[in-house]
């Protein structure tokens, strides 16, 4: 990967890596870990959401809205998930978070995409991931229980959001400014 970005390509994938998607014009990432062919544990939002099935027509169907790959509908709202890596995605392009890089390096990415921490095994990193997509992970929470923080959990059983964050701090400093000015 380099050193402006971590884009990869799917067949660079191993199980256990940490993914993420971003979106909104790169405004905020969507984070995951791969743990096999073609599928992703992530963490979705579980406030808001239909969590029914509409159609055009006005008449329900469960079959519409389902990805026909993995039978994942975005409009439903429900935590921890296992998806194809399409509906991960969702369009997007795809990246690999970096772990134990160096801090001259950590410094000239993006926050959100590399730490200078380390790691556990992937055996673990999945297990990880397992047990939560049948337990859970909490109700989210933008800045306190988001999907990085699901993502980095499963990898290092640290609680963290780097982009919250950066994103939390960036804000309260312009309106100090904006007090100030």
């Amino acid at each position: 990967m380099g050193l402006f970005s971590n884009k990869v390509d799917r067949s660079q994938l191993q199980p256990g890596d940490h993914i993420y998607s971003y979106r909104k014009a790169q405004i905020y990432a969507h984070h995951g870990i791969y743990v096999e062919a073609d599928r992703v544990i992530h963490y979705t939002n579980t406030k808001g959401g239909s969590g029914s099935y509409g159609s055009v027509s006005g008449k329900t169907s469960k079959r519409e809205n389902q990805c026909k790959n993995c039978g994942h509908d975005q409009n439903v709202k429900r935590g921890v998930i296992k998806t194809c890596i399409d509906c991960f995605l969702s369009g997007h392009d795809l990246y690999r978070y970096e772990y134990g890089i160096s801090f001259g390096h950590f410094l000239c990415k993006k926050p959100g995409t590399c730490t200078t921490g380390q790691s556990d095994p992937e055996d673990v990193v999945i297990s990880r991931a397992t047990n939560l997509l049948y337990k859970g992970f909490g109700d989210y929470h933008l800045f306190e229980n988001n999907c990085e923080c699901f993502a980095m959990f499963c990898k290092t059983c640290k609680h963290v959001s780097q982009q919250a964050t950066y994103r939390f701090n960036h804000f309260k400093f312009i309106a100090m400014e904006w007090r100030n000015g």
